[in-house]
């Protein structure tokens, strides 16, 4: 992640939000209560919104280790994991390095949507309960001794599910994209700016109950961005942006805006407009300080 990336005005108050929890879980002695606070975020978030950017940027800013893991990619316990580690071995392996950290479950609405009669999908579903349950698996630590495809543990599972309970904030997060409406101008029918927020209700008729109860009821939302969310997001980029971006960007964001707030892009329509100016960059220093013309090769020999 870029050491100069901040959140944006959009994305800020939740941001400001995720400090607060995270203080709440870090630096209050919670530990000590003879009941366990509820202490997992869920964001629930349009498509491209920034919730992972958010979290890292949280870790960052706390100086504590980050791992995001995605449903998608998720390798259950067993499978064949074809050059990388099995998703809850490669966990539990960065909590016996780590003391401390930030964990982020993202694509959790692909989660909800998987039909569960299959196999794989209800293995994926009890290794994923059993993060946001802190709870550690012990065959997976015990299992790994003498396995050349497993990590070593210097810790026991005991210690490794201490650390899981008591040092790491857990940031759950999903787009549910469906949930988000745009509201109709008034008198025309038509889409305006501004969308309709999901309530706790909606999200629950959409959300089984199963994840839902895993999180703290208070969820943080990151809705789609309006058209002057992509204006702002614009001119905050430009101002980190050497001066000669401007331009070229400024002429690439009038001709896209309206299919960027239509096709809901996000963050990757900056990285779009960053990238197209790059190229216009690019060619044109090369043809203001190209070298002399290349000459035709003779063979020396």
């Amino acid at each position: 992640m870029n050491s100069t990336a901040r959140p944006t005005q959009y994305q800020m108050s939740v941001f400001n939000e995720l400090r607060q929890l995270a203080a709440d879980y870090y630096d209050f002695d919670w530990r000590s209560l003879p009941v366990t606070p509820r202490m997992n975020v869920l964001i629930c978030s349009s498509t491209g919104a920034g919730k992972t950017f958010i979290s890292a940027l949280l870790a960052r800013e706390l100086k504590l280790p980050f791992l995001r893991l995605e449903y998608g990619g998720w390798i259950v316990t067993g499978a064949r994991a074809r050059g990388g580690l099995q998703t809850l071995s490669l966990l539990y392996s960065f909590l016996d390095r780590h003391e401390k950290g930030i964990i982020v479950l993202d694509e959790l609405d692909k989660l909800a949507t998987q039909d569960s009669a299959g196999e794989w999908t209800r293995a994926v579903h009890l290794e994923v309960f059993s993060v946001l349950d802190r709870r550690v698996l012990p065959g997976i630590v015990e299992g790994a001794q003498g396995n050349e495809d497993s990590p070593l543990f210097s810790l026991r599972p005991e210690d490794i599910q201490r650390r899981l309970e008591r040092g790491y904030f857990i940031v759950g997060s999903g787009a549910w994209q469906h949930l988000w409406h745009p509201q109709r101008a008034a008198g025309f029918g038509l889409p305006s700016n501004r969308v309709d927020r999901p309530t706790y209700d909606q999200l629950l008729q959409t959300v089984p109950p199963e994840i839902l109860n895993r999180f703290r009821a208070d969820i943080l939302y990151l809705g789609p961005l309006t058209k002057a969310d992509y204006e702002s997001l614009v001119k905050e980029t430009l101002l980190r942006l050497p001066p000669e971006f401007g331009p070229f960007i400024r002429e690439a964001a009038a001709r896209s805006l309206e299919e960027a707030v239509r096709t809901q892009k996000g963050y990757r329509w900056i990285e779009e407009l960053v990238a197209s100016a790059i190229r216009i960059l690019r060619i044109s220093k090369s043809n203001k300080f190209s070298l002399e013309p290349a000459r035709e090769w003779v063979d020396p020999s």
